[in-house]
C-alpha cells in the first residue's frame, strides 16, 4: 500500500511545477487570472470529493475497502489522461469537478490501511503510508519538472502520467490483501448514513478533529497555485525554472519522508495529540519567513524546514480518528473526515490565489503561517490530550 499510495501521490502532484504555464499555453492572460484559474481548478475535484466521500466510505465498508483503493486509482488515471486533451479552462474546470466524485484515493488507503493495522501499532502504520504519499509528492514534481524541461510537452507528462498510473490498477488488486471480518460485522450492523453520521458528531472529539483536518489541508494545499510563479518571481525566466519549481515542492517531500515514520512512531508512545501540537508549531514556524526570503536556496531550505514538520500532522490527526470509530465503521468515519480534507484542498488553493492576487505573491506565505497558528491554539483548547496509544 505504500509504493502503490507513493505512485497515485506522484501522479496527482506532477502538474504542480507547471500548471500556471500550461494555463498561459491555452491564452489564459493576465497573471492575476492565471492565478485564479490554477486555485480554482486544482480545487475543483476537493468540492465534489467532499460530497461523495461518506458514500464511497460506507460503501467500502460493505463491499470492501480494496475494491475502494482500485476505484480510486482507475478513476485518477483516466482523469489525468483527459486532462492532456483539455484545451480551454472551463474544460479542465469540469473535468476536475466530475473527476473528484469518483477519486480520493488517500481516503480510501487510510481507511483500508487503519482496519488491519493492530491497534498500538495504527499511529506507526499510518506514518508509512503518509511516508508514501510525501514519497510520491517528492517525486511527481520533480518528474514533472524535468520532463517539461526536456521535451516542452505539457499535455505529453500529464497523457502518459496517467497511463502510466493505470498499470499499478492490476498491481493493487494482486498484492493488496484485506480481512474480511470487520466488512462482515459491517454487513450485520449496516445503519444508514445519516445514523452514522449523526453518532460520529456526538463525539465529544471528532467535531474539532474534523476543523483540525480541514485547516491543516488549506495551510499545506494553499500555497501549490502560487509557488510556480513565486518562484519565477525570485529566479527569473530561466531556463531551468521548472526544474527549481520541482526541487522546491519535491525538498518539503524529502523533509516529510525523513520524518513522518519517525512522528508516527513517536505518538503511539507520547501520544496523538502532543505529536500533533509539535507538528503545527514546527510547520508555522517555517512558513512565516517564507515570506520575507527572496533568495532560492534559503526558500527551499525554510521548505525542508516545514515538510520535517508537515510529516506529523496528518499521521497524527488520522490516528486520533482511528481511535474515534470502530473498526467496522472506520471507512465511513474516515470518509466524513475526507470531506473535511477536500473542503481543505478545496478552499486552500482559492484562498492562496486570492491573497497572491490581491496582497502579492510574498503575502500567501504570511497569511498561511498565520492559519497555522490559529490550527495549533485549536489543537491546544479543543483537543483532549488524552488521546494516547495504548
Amino acid at each position: 500500500m505504500v509504493c502503490v499510495q507513493a505512485t497515485m501521490s506522484a501522479q496527482n502532484t506532477i502538474v504542480t511545477p507547471f500548471f500556471p504555464q500550461f494555463l498561459e499555453q491555452n491564452g489564459v492572460f493576465p497573471l492575476s487570472n492565471v492565478e485564479y484559474w490554477a486555485g480554482a481548478i486544482l480545487s475543483a475535484s476537493a468540492l465534489s470529493a467532499a460530497l461523495f466521500s461518506p458514500v464511497w466510505g460506507g460503501i467500502g465498508d460493505r463491499i470492501g475497502r480494496k475494491k475502494m483503493v482500485w476505484r480510486s486509482a482507475f478513476a485518477s488515471a483516466i482523469s489525468m489522461t483527459l486532462m492532456s486533451f483539455c484545451t480551454t479552462p472551463w474544460e479542465m474546470l469540469a473535468l476536475r469537478t466530475l473527476a473528484g466524485a469518483f477519486v480520493g484515493f488517500s481516503t480510501s488507503a487510510i481507511a483500508l490501511v487503519a482496519t488491519q493495522a493492530p491497534e498500538g501499532r495504527l499511529g506507526f502504520a499510518l506514518g508509512w503510508l503518509s511516508t508514501g504519499q510525501i514519497s510520491g509528492a517528492l517525486i511527481g514534481p520533480l518528474i514533472g519538472g524535468l520532463l517539461v524541461d526536456h521535451f516542452h510537452d505539457y499535455r505529453g507528462v500529464m497523457f502518459y502520467s496517467g497511463v502510466f498510473t493505470m498499470l499499478f490498477v492490476p498491481a493493487c488488486v494482486a498484492f493488496v490483501h484485506e480481512d474480511r471480518a470487520t466488512r462482515a460485522f459491517a454487513e450485520r450492523h449496516e445503519s444508514s448514513l445519516l445514523e452514522r453520521l449523526r453518532s460520529v458528531a456526538q463525539h465529544r472529539d471528532f467535531a474539532p478533529m474534523f476543523v483540525v483536518i480541514m485547516l491543516a489541508q488549506v495551510c499545506s494545499i494553499g500555497i501549490q497555485p502560487v509557488l510556480p510563479l513565486f518562484v519565477r518571481e525570485v529566479v527569473g525566466n530561466v531556463p531551468w525554472r521548472t526544474t527549481i519549481t520541482g526541487a522546491a515542492i519535491a525538498v518539503t517531500g524529502v523533509a516529510g519522508l525523513l520524518s513522518a515514520p519517525f512522528l508516527g512512531r513517536r505518538s503511539d508512545e507520547i501520544g496523538y495529540q502532543r505529536v500533533l501540537l509539535i507538528s503545527l508549531t514546527g510547520a508555522a514556524c517555517f512558513t512565516f519567513p517564507q515570506a520575507f526570503v527572496f533568495n532560492i536556496w534559503a526558500f527551499v531550505a525554510l521548505r525542508f524546514g516545514v515538510g520535517v514538520f508537515l510529516g506529523g500532522i496528518l499521521p497524527s490527526a488520522n490516528a486520533i480518528i482511528g481511535r474515534i470509530a470502530r473498526p467496522e465503521t472506520r471507512g465511513q468515519v474516515y470518509g466524513f473526515t475526507s470531506t473535511a480534507q477536500f473542503l481543505g484542498r478545496f478552499i486552500g488553493p482559492l484562498l492562496g490565489s486570492a491573497v497572491a492576487a490581491h496582497f502579492g505573491l510574498s503575502a500567501t506565505f504570511a497569511f498561511i503561517g498565520l492559519l497555522m497558528f490559529a490550527n495549533l491554539l485549536w489543537v491546544w483548547s479543543h483537543v483532549r490530550r488524552g488521546m494516547l496509544s495504548t
